[in-house]
This record gives C-alpha cells, structure tokens and sequence, in this order.
C-alpha cells in the first residue's frame, strides 16, 4: 500500500536526501503529496517556497501564484502537523 503518490522523480529526490544524512539541502515545490511525503520522513523543515527562495537570493517576487508563497506553505506545513488531511 502506498500511502503518497509520487511520481518517479519526486521518490527518487527524497530518498537522495534521506542518504545525506544532514539537513544541507531545501526541497522547493508546491506539490502537496512530496510535502505529505516529506512529513512521514520528517523532512518537512527542508520544505521552502519560492518566494522565500527568492527573497534568500536578493530578490523581490512578484505575481507568484499563491502555492509558491510562504503563506501556502506554512499553512500546508501547519495541517500536517495536526494531522488534518489537505490532499
């Protein structure tokens, strides 16, 4: 039984960064089955949105749909931790 569907790249990227061992990596997307995933592996502090990757860089985003912001994410981060279903 698989209890995330991801597609082949998305599996193949989290187990890459379960072998790393340190936390020296940020997984960027909106895709909410990789953030389920992400949470059962407890990788979800790894998760950024876009925007904050921007902003990391120097850079003011503009027009970004709204599951590229932090807002989104945090949101998406905080139902997984209190185990509310958003997929």
């Amino acid at each position: 039984m698989r209890l995330v569907d991801l597609d082949d790249g998305e599996r193949d990227v989290l187990s890459i960064a379960l072998k790393l061992g340190e936390p020296v990596w940020w997984l960027c997307g909106p895709d909410k089955a990789t953030l389920r995933a992400m949470h059962l592996l407890n990788l979800l502090d790894q998760a950024c949105s876009l925007e904050s990757l921007a902003r990391g860089a120097g850079l003011r985003p503009r027009g970004l749909g709204q599951e590229h912001t932090e807002a989104w994410l945090s949101k998406k981060r905080t139902q997984l931790i209190l185990g509310m279903e958003f997929i």
